[in-house]
């Protein structure tokens, strides 16, 4: 299973790289542009191939990214190689700095649209096959002595509602039962697919100042094929797309203003890796849910106003045409140098942190599961 896992999560990274270098090629390629290289990976090439005026190469390091380049893209004509001047007047193709401002923004959102399309269609797939997504909180541990204990939760409960109302997310778990210190609360919960009530006293917790359950909580999704109408199949995955959306921005957003910690909250190749591990365990429909969370999480990070990524090519594009100025060639070259290299040591503290949990962690269920006690404030 672990030699199996490690393939599925290079076959899933490989698959999101492809898909967005693809969006940034099909693209440049339907405005006239030359595509002197298409590679999957970084580095010295391993595999190669030449179509037209396309060399379509595996280089050495597949699991950072790759690129498409474009002849005359961010230089003078002047620095364009022989091969790509012969294939020019061959093909009678453009360079990027001939391209017309509305196709040089398309290209560079190309890789984003094309991620995104392959993101709803995969939910579509799997809305279309197992229903709709409901969220349900999921009990993944129980402390001995503990009020969940006493009240005889057990590991794999799932909690539908507390006292009347549906229970949906951990964060409305904690918002209802909020103020409920020695209050009974009837726990509505799933088990081995047997609806149960249970009753259960949430403890306040003097040395903690807050109201306690002692159960390890974690948002789980599951799928319901009843009162399923034809807007959920056909716009199903549009919804779940928006979503997914949303809470990874809130995500990088709580990144930013230090809500989260980057070094708990980052996923590295190395990471991914040990948790495809995991999610092949459970099934090809999460494996298929695991590819959507990444490639939208990437297509979103690459949409960042950042030098050397798409929203940062956008960003300098915008102010060119908003202030009606041409950035030199080699401002925006250097521009984008300083910003890749930020990017790649920001890439290798996320490794290196992913070499710590794994360390760490000793590939334990709850680092894997990422199980996490989310205890009741009064």
């Amino acid at each position: 299973m672990g030699i199996i896992g490690f393939l599925v999560a290079i076959l899933i990274i490989g698959i999101i790289i492809f898909i967005h270098e693809f969006g940034h090629y099909i693209v440049a390629k339907l405005s006239g542009c030359c595509v002197s290289q298409f590679s999957i990976g970084w580095g010295p090439k391993l595999l190669s191939f030449k179509r037209r005026e396309t060399e379509y190469k595996i280089s050495c390091i597949p699991l950072i990214g790759g690129y498409v380049r474009m002849a005359g893209m961010e230089a003078e004509n002047a620095q364009l190689t022989e091969e790509e001047q012969k294939d020019i007047k061959k093909y009678n193709l453009k360079t990027f700095e001939e391209l017309r401002t509305w196709q040089k923004f398309c290209v560079f959102v190309g890789g984003v649209f094309l991620q995104a399309v392959a993101c709803i269609f995969i939910l579509t797939l799997v809305i279309a096959v197992m229903g709709k997504p409901v969220n349900r909180v999921f009990v993944a541990g129980v402390s001995p002595g503990s009020a969940a204990e006493i009240a005889g939760l057990v590991s794999g409960d799932i909690i539908l509602k507390a006292d009347k109302e549906k229970i949906n997310s951990v964060e409305q778990l904690i918002d209802f039962t909020s103020g409920k210190a020695d209050k009974n609360v009837i726990l509505t919960i799933e088990r081995e697919k047997q609806i149960e009530s249970l009753n259960i006293i949430p403890r306040y917790s003097r040395e903690q100042k807050r109201v306690l359950m002692g159960i390890n909580i974690a948002p789980t999704l599951y799928f319901e094929k009843e009162n399923m109408r034809w807007d959920d199949y056909v716009f199903g995955g549009v919804v779940f797309t928006s979503k997914m959306s949303v809470q990874i921005v809130e995500g990088i957003w709580k990144l930013i203003t230090g809500q989260l910690s980057l070094k708990a909250s980052a996923m590295g190749p190395i990471r991914i890796v040990a948790f495809t591990k995991e999610v092949v365990k459970t099934g090809f429909v999460q494996v298929l849910l695991f590819f959507a969370m990444i490639n939208i999480n990437l297509a979103i990070i690459n949409l960042m106003p950042f030098p050397a990524l798409d929203g940062g090519h956008v960003l300098i594009l915008s102010v060119e045409k908003a202030l009606r100025v041409e950035i030199k060639p080699k401002a925006k070259e250097i521009i984008n140098i300083v910003g890749f290299a930020l990017v790649i040591a920001l890439m290798l503290y996320i490794t290196y942190n992913d070499v710590d949990w794994l360390i760490k962690s000793h590939f334990s269920q709850k680092e894997v599961l990422q199980s996490q006690e989310y205890p009741l404030k009064k």
